[in-house]
């Protein structure tokens, strides 16, 4: 439905974007350029009109595939695509060089010189997204896989060995990494003092994965001792990391939302 005239939404968490000069639609968000789930390959401005519906958006069924247009629209890998905006083959990110050049990378770091990869002059790449990244053909049913890290330990190790090889959470449709630093304040399994000392919240780049570079997002430690069963008392962290699932919002997007510990 077009909201361009009333430039508002009825349902909860959405907001009224802009496509083109004759249509808008409510949507949770929006990234300009082409959308590639849709019949029409027009790209979006994105321009906000009106404001946010108050609330949580409501579940929005994720397509499993990206329309038939992309194979022959997008730019294919090496190619330009800084008109198209978009990338043919799925991984893969429109990312521009410079003003007049944009090309279908996996990755790009802001400043650096590919000349490694085959670039010719060395000059510094600007490395700003254009459209969205490609994404892999989804499974039915489909899933967001999620795990919780330690920034120390063995664990950070296990996860990436895991994305190199694009296996575990990194095989699912959708996936994150939540990781948290050790806990340096005074309680118990049973207590937990009002006030806490504030430390700093600690994210580790884990490489590149199917889906582009991964990061993961930090939240605030917590104490986390032993229940009377003699078994990990974390009810507190998994809280913390459950409130973090929500905000990223990727388990509004598929069927099955999953959470594996990294050395299961």
């Amino acid at each position: 439905e077009n909201c361009g005239l009333a430039e508002c939404c009825a349902d909860p968490g959405l907001q009224c974007y802009q496509k083109n000069s004759t249509f808008a639609r409510c949507q949770a968000s929006c990234k300009l350029g082409p959308d590639l789930y849709s019949a029409d390959p027009g790209s979006w401005t994105c321009k906000t009109m009106g404001p946010r519906t108050p609330g949580v958006a409501e579940k929005q069924q994720q397509p499993t595939q990206v329309a038939d247009w992309v194979a022959t629209e997008c730019a294919a890998k090496g190619a330009s695509c800084e008109s198209s905006m978009c990338c043919r083959d799925s991984g893969l990110q429109c990312y521009t060089k410079e003003e007049g050049w944009a090309t279908c990378l996996s990755s790009c770091t802001p400043g650096e010189n590919r000349t490694k990869y085959g670039d010719v002059d060395g000059k510094p790449w600007a490395c700003k997204e254009l459209g969205i990244r490609t994404p892999r053909k989804w499974g039915s049913p489909s899933l967001f896989c999620w795990a919780v890290t330690r920034v120390e330990g063995y664990e950070p190790s296990l996860i990436k060995d895991q994305l190199k090889k694009n296996a575990g959470i990194f095989a699912c449709d959708q996936y994150a990494v939540f990781s948290s630093a050790s806990y340096r304040g005074t309680a118990t399994a049973y207590w937990h003092p009002k006030h806490v000392p504030k430390q700093p919240l600690v994210s580790i780049n884990l490489g590149m994965g199917p889906l582009g570079p991964v990061k993961t997002i930090a939240f605030e430690p917590t104490y986390v001792g032993k229940s009377m069963d003699n078994t990990a008392g974390n009810t507190e962290l998994f809280l913390r990391v459950w409130e973090k699932v929500k905000e990223s919002g990727l388990y509004l997007t598929t069927d099955w939302t999953i959470k594996v510990d990294p050395d299961a």
